[in-house]
């Protein structure tokens, strides 16, 4: 799809979320109530990557998804044109 419609070249599409899965964002009070809010419907996947050690993020912590930053890391590097 990406070599028919895509106008950002491919590399490029995964510079910013590489960054924030790498680095991590911090979380904002909005982001904190929303995903409590939404944990009772979170698989053991989902809570696995969105609490720090099964417990809520607080807002001002910083998240980081290493596992996203591989698997971002793995598609970008199939280089589509």
């Amino acid at each position: 799809m990406h070599k028919k419609y895509g106008k950002i070249p491919w590399t490029k599409l995964f510079k910013r979320p590489l960054e924030l899965a790498h680095k991590g964002f911090q979380v904002s009070g909005e982001w904190a109530a929303n995903t409590n809010e939404a944990m009772s419907r979170f698989n053991s996947g989902g809570k696995k990557h969105f609490t720090k050690k099964g417990r809520q993020y607080l807002p001002g912590e910083t998240l980081q998804q290493k596992p996203l930053a591989k698997a971002l890391e793995k598609f970008k590097q199939q280089n589509i044109k």
